[in-house]
């Protein structure tokens, strides 16, 4: 459907992302086709081009600087230590729109957007190869569907990262339909400029789950090689999970969780007795096992974000470093069990350092002692969709299930106590800093039964929401859960030439939620989010309506 937030743009395309190395096979240079791609013509070749189809830079940082999990070090120790290489990283912490950035840095949002239209531009060309290799004879059939189900899981699953940066939180279809998504892209870019339209949030979720049910059925791990580097049938069953309770279709959260823990969860979530190493990257090769069945995707990507850990402006430290595991639960007293050498601060008030995400540097130039910076992310696993259908058995009306698989959650992470109504409403008590969040989820678009679900049982949705901090560390996805509920942030900020400090705050309907899309793109045409607050009338409904 056409409305307000469809507009033609300029977008630079990437025209194929596959491999020249893995797939080159011209012996002479006139056996190459005009414009130098190469020719995707067998399942082999649909395999390794589809290992570009996944993002080499990740929303983490980004998603990090703008949510609740980092504070300025400079409030607490003046002069913290602030490269001019992370400029940007004052603009994002102050939720203004980032430009201070060159298009080769990592963890900006011109990187995180090319390389999911990367990504989803591989998927397109994959997609239009199958159609082609099908209608072959002697065509593999069967392992040509397999890919056909990775590309269109991937596919809506890069869209779901970007409209869950870049637009507002999905509120319900028909709210939502007032607040600009993204340009959901389904054909293969064969030009250097191509004009796309921009979706509104309903109409890209709409796309996104058409995808991911028309690709769930065809996927299979027989295509994979190495599993945890693909969407294998674990995570695209996870990622289904994830979707919809975004969505809030709670019945279906519960369909794909299923699939994913089975029939005993214990035995697919971390075994953390098992743990070996004496040093962070000993750890931290334990942690991203690809064979871990815990580890259902690990994205590598380009990323400074370890670099935030230790003596950097802005990191996580005091009563954020308490949150996120380094203090007391509701089932456990000190620091939670697993974190027991796991988690380091090299000063208090210079951030945390978890081994989970330990830096991997590729040197390009050893003398010169210049490379690039890899970091593993698990944008998918079995605790955080644990954490998913507690979330939907607590709105489905199953109070005892859920606190059941928070139990589940919190046993893994070697806690001896049992985790019962009793210990979450004691702990989450009304005005505890940290731990209790101030929700506002009557105010978008909600059902009714849900927000009374919500109000009625505050402390065991504060409980959710500490775990999913918890089990996301440094993964980014705090901040979508920070927008989902509508939580407010509050950031205080201090220049390290200044004597005060400044106290800012992002309230649920501040339009500043949805991240600005990148500069380049708006600069080539793309409608820029919104800045501007409109006033509401209907309590019911209320949105963020952008004024034109």
């Amino acid at each position: 459907m056409k409305n307000r937030f469809k507009h033609n743009i300029l977008f630079s395309c990437v025209v194929l992302t596959a491999s020249a190395a893995a797939l080159s096979a011209c012996s002479d240079i006139l056996d190459e086709t005009p414009d130098n791609r190469t020719e995707i013509d067998s399942v082999k070749k649909v395999k390794q081009l589809l290992t570009s189809a996944y993002a080499d830079k990740s929303a983490a940082l980004l998603c990090d600087l703008s949510g609740d999990s980092y504070v300025d070090n400079n409030v607490e120790v003046a002069s913290a230590h602030n490269s001019s290489d992370y400029a940007w990283h004052d603009q994002a912490y102050a939720w203004e729109d980032v430009t201070n950035y060159t298009e080769g840095e990592d963890d900006t949002p011109f990187s995180v957007w090319e390389s999911h239209y990367k990504g989803i531009a591989t998927c397109n060309h994959a997609l239009e190869a199958i159609d082609e290799l099908e209608k072959k004879a002697n065509a593999d059939i069967d392992l040509l569907e397999h890919y056909r189900g990775e590309a269109l899981v991937q596919r809506a699953f890069l869209h779901f990262v970007l409209v869950n940066v870049f637009s507002l939180p999905y509120k319900d279809s028909i709210s939502s339909l007032n607040d600009p998504g993204i340009p959901y892209v389904t054909e293969p870019e064969t030009l250097v400029r191509v004009n796309y339209e921009r979706s509104s949030v309903t109409e890209t979720y709409q796309a996104i789950e058409r995808d991911l049910l028309a690709g769930l059925p065809l996927i299979s791990d027989v295509a994979y090689d190495v599993r945890a580097y693909h969407m294998n049938e674990a995570a695209a069953n996870a990622f289904a999970a994830r979707f919809f309770l975004f969505k809030r279709d709670w019945a279906k959260v519960l369909k794909y969780a299923d699939v994913v823990l089975g029939s005993n969860p214990t035995d697919v979530l971390r075994k953390w007795r098992t743990m070996t190493g004496s040093n962070p990257e000993a750890k931290n090769l334990w942690f991203n096992d690809e064979t871990a069945s815990s580890n259902l995707m690990i994205q590598c990507a380009y990323s400074t974000h370890c670099r935030t850990f230790s003596a950097a402006r802005y990191g996580s430290n005091g009563l954020t470093q308490e949150v996120m595991g380094n203090g007391s639960g509701p089932c456990w007293g000190g620091r939670l069990p697993c974190f027991d050498g796991w988690l380091y601060t090299y000063e208090q008030k210079y951030g945390l350092f978890a081994c989970r995400i330990v830096e991997q540097f590729e040197y390009t130039d050893k003398i010169a002692g210049i490379g690039y910076v890899h970091t593993l992310y698990h944008p998918l696993s079995t605790e955080e969709t644990l954490l998913c259908r507690a979330e939907a058995r607590l709105y489905q009306g199953d109070l005892t299930g859920c606190i059941s698989d928070l139990d589940i959650w919190a046993k893994s992470k070697l806690c001896t106590q049992t985790l019962s109504l009793g210990s979450i409403n004691r702990f989450y008590y009304a005005g505890r800093k940290g731990f209790v969040c101030d929700i506002n989820v009557d105010k978008l678009g909600w059902s009714a039964a849900d927000v009374a679900t919500a109000k009625a049982n505050k402390a065991v949705v504060d409980c959710l929401l500490h775990f999913r901090h918890i089990e996301n560390y440094y993964e980014g996805m705090r901040w979508f859960d920070i927008k989902r509920y509508g939580i407010p942030v509050t950031h205080v900020i201090k220049g390290s030439h200044d004597d005060f400090s400044t106290t800012i705050t992002l309230d649920w309907n501040d339009p500043r939620r949805a991240l600005q899309v990148p500069s380049q793109s708006i600069n080539a045409g793309l409608v820029a989010n919104d800045r501007t607050v409109a006033s509401v009338t209907n309590e019911n409904t209320a949105m963020i309506i952008p004024v034109k």
